[in-house]
């Protein structure tokens, strides 16, 4: 069995497709069949279901893909130490944020990055904390923006990110400098769903609140717009007050409620010296922003 092997099934898993694997390995469609097939008879079983609208995996298959992307990530570690070692900063590094990380603070990370480890490639997964978790805990990225520290994972706190109440220019609230959560119970409520949810129905449901919620979207700009026609009222982060075109007000909620945002990782101790890299750029760069 060869890394290759190992990438390509991989590949072929996650694209569900030979078709698109082989683009992104720069490979052939029958190469990656003949890879595939020859890695099934080494193992002695089926991996990989093929009829015409893709590819499935296998009961088996889905036993060994856990292997295969570990022994990548393994690889990859191997080949970060051995260039750390000559003081060289190349490898890969997969990286996982929710939309108001990627959106806000995310592209000047990543620009400050690349300027110092120019070698290294970076691969951004967008998704929800629970998506991003589990990203983390199975290997798929080696880590991830989140404002939920798990027990299972490491969790590198950055910044205390304030949950404001967000409202149309012309709506009564407007003029309040803060809002408590009861008076929340009687509006039109937008309910985010990139993450912040998890926290505003605990606290709803702290406070015996049921919020009068008309829509629960995801795509924050959608909800600033609809905020704004005067559709109803929301709580999001303050990190997303950007909004100048957009008759628009952000109020204190009481009580106050606030994320961590930090990043979340397998094991600090065992991390890549590009994971490493990115955790210190990251907070050097939040240091300059801030």
């Amino acid at each position: 069995m060869t890394l290759q092997q190992f990438e390509v099934f991989v590949k072929v898993v996650e694209t569900g497709s030979f078709t698109k694997a082989g683009e992104l390995l720069a490979l052939t469609q029958s190469a990656i069949s003949h890879i595939i097939s020859a890695l099934e008879i080494e193992l002695g079983f089926t991996l990989l279901y093929r009829n015409r609208t893709g590819v499935s995996i296998t009961n088996e298959g889905q036993k060994i893909f856990q292997h295969a992307l570990d022994i990548l990530n393994k690889a990859e570690l191997l080949k970060q130490e051995a260039a750390a070692i000559l003081g060289i900063e190349s490898g890969i590094l997969k990286i996982g944020c929710f939309p108001s990380i990627s959106a806000k603070i995310l592209p000047d990370i990543i620009l400050s990055y690349q300027k110092k480890y120019p070698k290294i490639d970076l691969q951004i997964f967008e998704g929800s904390y629970n998506e991003i978790e589990n990203w983390v805990s199975t290997g798929v990225i080696d880590l991830g923006f989140s404002a939920i520290p798990p027990e299972s994972l490491d969790f590198i706190p950055l910044f205390q990110d304030d949950m404001v109440v967000i409202v149309s220019e012309d709506h009564p609230f407007s003029l309040k400098e803060e809002i408590s959560i009861n008076e929340m119970e009687s509006q039109s409520f937008i309910m985010p769903k990139s993450g912040c949810d998890i926290q505003l129905k605990q606290l709803f449901k702290e406070n015996k609140i049921s919020p009068n919620t008309k829509f629960e979207l995801e795509d924050n700009n959608t909800i600033l717009a609809m905020v704004g026609r005067g559709l109803g009222i929301s709580i999001m982060p303050e990190i997303l007050l950007d909004f100048k075109s957009l008759p628009l007000n952000a109020i204190r909620l009481l009580p106050r409620l606030s994320r961590t945002v930090g990043i979340l990782i397998k094991s600090y101790k065992t991390a890549s010296p590009a994971s490493l890299s990115f955790i210190k750029e990251t907070k050097s760069c939040l240091e300059r922003l801030a």
